[in-house]
């Protein structure tokens, strides 16, 4: 999903990935995979505090937020 949604990234233009999901697999290890094989990208600093740190982004859970599992992350396309 994430390199389908990349090809319609213009450049500077942001990509916000989010999964309500609290693995692994489905957040941080897809961000460091896609950086990984897609030159020109890179993870932002998320404009909230909220959850713990995850690789490239923050995951937010019950036990730590009071939320539903999720995952987030952004990058930026730059050339």
């Amino acid at each position: 999903l994430l390199d389908l949604a990349a090809e319609y990234v213009r450049p500077e233009g942001h990509l916000v990935y989010a999964v309500c999901s609290l693995l692994r697999e489905e957040g941080e290890m897809q961000i460091d995979r896609f950086l990984s094989q897609h030159t020109g990208w890179r993870a932002d600093t998320l404009p909230f505090a909220a959850g713990v740190e995850a690789g490239a982004g923050r995951r937010l859970s019950p036990a730590h937020d009071g939320t539903h599992g999720f995952f987030l992350a952004s990058l930026t396309y730059s050339w």
